[in-house]
């Protein structure tokens, strides 16, 4: 996850596992502060095997999963996002 904020309404993009309903990857994301979560589904995986990667490059975020770590497939759509350039980043679990 990155966000501009602590606040809990503050933009953000984040690609979470969701292990309901078969296990679902999103990429979820808040453009502007206060206003509704985007989400754009991406795929499905199997725990333990699942790796998340989320880059950032200039105001587009980009996500994507792995079985293995060295392959990556696409997760979603890429969410263009105009965030600081300085973000707080790290894992929820």
């Amino acid at each position: 996850m990155f966000r501009s904020g602590l606040e809990p309404d503050d933009p953000f993009v984040a690609l979470v596992l969701q292990n309901t309903g078969g296990g679902t990857i999103n990429l979820l994301s808040r453009a502007t502060k206060g206003t509704l979560l985007k989400s754009s589904v991406g795929g499905s995986f199997q725990l333990p095997d699942a790796w998340l990667r989320l880059v950032r490059s200039g105001d587009e975020f980009s996500a994507f999963q792995s079985i293995d770590g060295l392959t990556w497939t696409p997760v979603g759509t890429p969410q263009t996002l105009s965030l600081p350039a300085d973000l707080l980043g790290g894992a929820v679990l």
